[in-house]
């Protein structure tokens, strides 16, 4: 018995011996947890990787408001939206002159774009805003004057407003080849 050391309890212990214990197993308890933290962390990135979900950490959104077409950007970090602006553009200007905004903004998302990953989403009015842009294009190429430029404007608002894109799309396309036809700018770029 001479060269084996005595099993010691917690109680039985010396101090140094009780400190050393302690710190072995504080050491060996903040190893499981960053260990337990690690594996959450690479969990939730394959997930989100092989599901194609942006990273949430910083995400950059931007919405149209489909009963004025103005624009929303929002910066959101951590789930906190930490900036939010909004812009108005030709197309929602002129929606007011006109006094067709007398709804409540109904804010539509348009992208996402995560600034970890650079993956973008993209929602149903995706596009709206471009083509808001598309048809004060289409005003501009056929010099309309206020009454042309209310109906046309009347025509898509009702088309945005319905959340209807797609068709908002095919009339505008529409409508630019017949002015590329009528004001002889068959050689011009879509988009007028």
């Amino acid at each position: 018995m001479a060269g084996k050391s005595p099993i010691l309890s917690y109680k039985t212990g010396t101090p140094e011996w009780r400190r050393r214990l302690e710190r072995r197993l504080l050491f060996r308890m903040l190893g499981i947890i960053l260990g337990m933290s690690a594996l959450v962390f690479v969990s939730v990135y394959a997930i989100s990787t092989a599901l194609d979900v942006p990273s949430r950490i910083s995400v950059d959104r931007r919405f149209i408001d489909l009963n004025s077409g103005d624009i929303r950007s929002e910066e959101v970090f951590l789930g906190i939206v930490v900036s939010s602006s909004v812009q108005q553009n030709g197309f929602s200007r002129d929606v007011r002159r006109f006094g067709l905004n007398a709804l409540p903004a109904n804010w539509q998302e348009l992208s996402a774009i995560s600034s970890g990953t650079n993956r973008r989403l993209t929602f149903a009015c995706t596009g709206a805003d471009e083509d808001c842009r598309s048809v004060m294009n289409l005003v501009a190429a056929r010099h309309s004057d206020d009454s042309e430029l209310r109906k046309i404007i009347v025509k898509y608002m009702s088309l945005l407003k319905a959340g209807n894109v797609t068709k908002m799309q095919a009339e505008l396309q529409s409508d630019e080849d017949q002015t590329r036809q009528q004001f002889g700018l068959e050689n011009q770029e879509p988009g007028l």
